[in-house]
């Protein structure tokens, strides 16, 4: 007998199709995701590299971040009152690149650059999903059939015509800042052997509302 799907297996699914498909936008793809459930507890993970040329564009940097951003706000896009951790590995992921950004190139940005970089990007990430809900909605449904998935829902994305709208483009070009030297990525040159972005989201019972969860993780936004 097949078990029942409940809400927050949907929760999950939707905030991994995000991952999954604001990635592929972005120029990664996606080598597995899953879904797991364990009592009350669900826990659901994607891992990425970035696609041929990927590492060479000046907003690389910036497209890890919103890959990161992208589970949390494509799971409050569908679901604006998800009562679970939104977060998880994702908050660790984007403090680590905005400290590498500010050790490269932001040694003397103003104070609070971080906040209002991330709202940009918070922006600009709502704009890919939205842009591509069909996309989200097909994976969403392939991870709850099947629970593990490895390659595959690149095609899937293919399929659905994911892509990252030209304006978007545009925007993070002018902010890509013509390179970020010190990057441990950036002598990659394009090379498929960047490291292997993860992420693991473990949804437990509801602590605090997610207004209040995303207003404590702006608070950390700005690196120490």
């Amino acid at each position: 007998m097949a078990k029942k799907t409940t809400a927050r297996d949907k929760y999950t699914a939707f905030h991994e199709a995000g991952h999954i498909v604001v990635g592929c936008a972005v120029g990664f793809e996606t080598l597995a995701a899953d879904i797991i459930s364990d009592g009350d507890d669900i826990e659901g993970g994607t891992s990425h590299v970035p696609m041929e040329g990927t590492c060479d564009r000046p907003w690389y940097p910036l497209a890890k971040i919103m890959l990161k951003l992208a589970g949390a706000l494509t799971e409050h896009h569908f679901f604006p009152s998800s009562d679970i951790e939104v977060w998880g590995d994702d908050e660790a992921s984007v403090r680590e690149e905005l400290k590498r950004l500010r050790n490269s190139m932001f040694l003397f940005a103003p104070k609070g650059w971080a906040t209002m970089l991330m709202s940009l990007l918070e922006a600009l990430t709502i704009k890919i999903i939205v842009a591509n809900l069909d996309g989200i909605n097909a994976v969403q449904s392939l991870l709850l059939e099947r629970r593990q998935v490895d390659g595959e829902v690149n095609e899937v994305c293919k399929m659905r015509g994911v892509h990252l709208p030209p304006d978007i483009e545009s925007v993070l070009a002018s902010i890509g800042y013509q390179g970020f030297p010190a990057l441990e990525d950036a002598s990659l040159s394009g090379q498929r052997k960047a490291r292997v972005l993860k992420s693991r989201t473990k949804r437990v019972q509801p602590s605090l509302p997610i207004k209040v969860r995303r207003t404590i993780l702006r608070q950390k936004y700005n690196p120490s």
